[in-house]
């Protein structure tokens, strides 16, 4: 019991000793502040003036340390990063399913996939192509259909307008045919908007680079298209009274062809396809019977 009583007066002292310690090592430090302060501030030191040795004196202070960034500071950064990876998992799984569902699709046509690459009438920069330096092809299937080389792809555009307020994207499937060894005259055919009746000396004024072709074989033709060239004689002799007389009783009126070089185009404005066999037939189908009504029988190729 002594010996218990002695032990606890023994850590009594030690911890008043430590606390004593404590309360001196404080005022010793204090007093060494206020007198680094008197010197500083007092004696002349050359070279700095009053308020040089003010800023020494609170230069000599400690700086405490500080508490290193806490594992929740990172929390949101992360969750970002996991939602990215989600969110491209998914993309490239509905990809991976598109994908192999046109396969099928060109299977079924006889055609071949390809998931991206420069299509012919990119590479001999038609008008569609050169609307923006970032358009591409993608979702290509390639072959002969109805006894020509065609391509049937989809037509993508990043920006439709320029930064920083773009609209949105041009998506639309396009089916391109060749003709080769021939040369087609440039030429685009759109559907007619009221924006579209002015005279060409005012589209030269405007800047403009084709010319309204004026065909008097079908009025119905004239007035559902505007027809566009450089060439305008050369032009005429593409479009004959059957082929305009077939344009004309389309029940579409979102039609789009051009054609230059050894490419003749097709497409429905904004028309992107769904991965459905008898649309992908249909489509090939009616741009494949377009294309003939233009294209003259000496460009026709039997294969």
């Amino acid at each position: 019991m002594l010996r218990l009583c002695e032990r606890q007066l023994l850590e009594k002292i030690t911890r008043d000793g430590s606390a004593v310690t404590k309360a001196s090592n404080r005022e010793v430090l204090d007093r060494i502040y206020s007198v680094s302060a008197f010197l500083i501030i007092s004696l002349p030191l050359r070279g700095f003036s009053l308020w040089g040795r003010i800023a020494i004196f609170f230069q000599s202070f400690p700086v405490p340390s500080r508490p290193g960034p806490s594992l929740w500071s990172f929390a949101p950064g992360l969750v970002i990063l996991v939602f990215l990876a989600l969110a491209f998992f998914v993309y490239r799984r509905n990809e991976r399913s598109h994908e192999r569902t046109l396969t099928a699709i060109a299977a079924e046509m006889g055609l071949q996939f390809q998931r991206r690459g420069v299509v012919g009438p990119q590479a001999a920069r038609l008008p569609l192509f050169k609307f923006h330096r970032k358009a591409f092809a993608k979702n290509i299937l390639s072959g002969i259909l109805t006894r020509r080389e065609v391509l049937i792809f989809d037509y993508f555009c990043p920006t439709f307008g320029q930064d920083p307020a773009p609209s949105k994207p041009i998506e639309q499937t396009v089916a391109a045919f060749r003709f080769p060894g021939t040369k087609l005259p440039l030429f685009h055919l759109e559907p007619r908007t009221p924006l579209d009746n002015v005279p060409n000396w005012v589209r030269k004024l405007l800047g403009g680079r084709y010319q309204a072709v004026t065909l008097d074989l079908n009025s119905e033709f004239s007035r559902r298209f505007l027809l566009q060239a450089r060439d305008v004689n050369a032009v005429r002799t593409l479009f004959t009274s059957d082929g305009t007389r077939f344009l004309a009783s389309l029940p579409e009126t979102d039609w789009f062809v051009e054609a230059s070089g050894e490419w003749l185009m097709v497409y429905r404005g904004c028309i992107l396809l769904e991965a459905k066999l008898e649309l992908y037939r249909e489509f090939g189908s009616k741009a494949s019977a377009i294309a003939s009504a233009i294209a003259p029988s000496n460009l026709q190729t039997d294969r």
